[in-house]
């Protein structure tokens, strides 16, 4: 955490889950270590993300998720307490 509080982590998740959600590149761009595969390091970067991308993450679920765990009347949408 160092130094944030329940409240400020809730806050940036939060802030993810309204968000457009990201593109892969946008996602992935300053990664570092995606060469997960044997031939990886042959890869051109775009190709890199796109391919750790498809074996690693599943970024339309994750979204999914996030934005299920803030129902339509969680404080920060429904105007209450926290906007």
């Amino acid at each position: 955490k160092k130094g944030k509080t329940t409240e400020d982590i809730e806050a940036a998740l939060y802030d993810a889950c309204i968000d457009e959600t990201l593109s892969l590149p946008e996602l992935l761009s300053n990664a570092k270590n995606l060469e997960r595969e044997k031939w990886d390091w042959a890869l051109p970067p775009n190709l890199l993300q796109k391919t750790y991308g498809s074996l690693n993450l599943n970024i339309e679920e994750a979204f999914g998720w996030l934005r299920g765990a803030f129902p339509v009347n969680h404080p920060r949408i429904s105007g209450g307490p926290g906007v």
